[in-house]
């Protein structure tokens, strides 16, 4: 259990600093980047809803509504 343990943690500490970088690229208006920062969580996480949301968000701003709309229907799929 330790092992696993040292792992979450490690998988935790990615995430969350992949969560930070997004949220300062967006910030700072780089959605490419913020975007990668998002596609890289998914990658560990497919399911995490935040990063769906954020995603949708990046993709409104950008104006690329097809891409949110997909955003949409996949945090649907997730719920359901």
């Amino acid at each position: 259990k330790l092992i696993s343990k040292v792992k979450y943690d490690k998988i935790s500490n990615k995430l969350i600093s992949l969560r930070q970088q997004a949220r300062d690229f967006e910030d700072k208006k780089e959605f490419d980047k913020a975007l990668k920062c998002c596609d890289e969580i998914l990658k560990i996480r497919p399911d995490d809803e935040i990063t769906i949301n954020s995603k949708r968000m990046i993709y409104d701003d950008l104006g690329k509504f097809q891409e949110a709309i997909e955003c949409c229907d996949k945090r649907i799929e997730i719920k359901f």
